[in-house]
């Protein structure tokens, strides 16, 4: 971010980190999730524990994790929540049973196209 002209800092409540482009501009908090990809079979990454209740969040992020790179991908809060029941990244996700508050996000090369890529360090095809 900061390669980017974004401040950025780490939190510990209410999400995982803060960023923003310049010190006039609000702070927007983002609830961060990281993955290590599946590369066996279907290429699937798996987010869990995002927590659809909690009001102090704006973005989520999903890091996916490949062994010699990284890519990010991010949606408003707004965006997350009226499409949860509907995107196929989150419709056929295991998730945590007998709770609503906790939503899962399984991401692959077919419903990639559902979340903003905002960074990849991928090189190649």
């Amino acid at each position: 971010m900061k390669k980017n002209g974004y401040k950025s800092k780490p939190i510990n409540n209410e999400g995982d980190l803060v960023y923003r482009k310049t010190s006039k501009d609000p702070w927007i908090k983002v609830e961060v999730k990281t993955a290590t990809v599946n590369l066996i079979g279907d290429e699937n990454a798996w987010f869990n524990q995002i927590r659809v209740k909690q009001k102090s969040w704006n973005e989520v992020w999903l890091v996916s994790v490949y062994p010699n790179y990284i890519k990010i991908f991010r949606k408003t809060r707004e965006d997350f929540l009226s499409n949860l029941a509907i995107m196929n990244s989150t419709s056929k996700c295991l998730t945590h049973i007998g709770t609503t508050d906790l939503a899962g996000v399984n991401l692959t090369l077919e419903n990639q196209h559902e979340w903003e890529l905002v960074y990849s360090d991928h090189k190649g095809r």
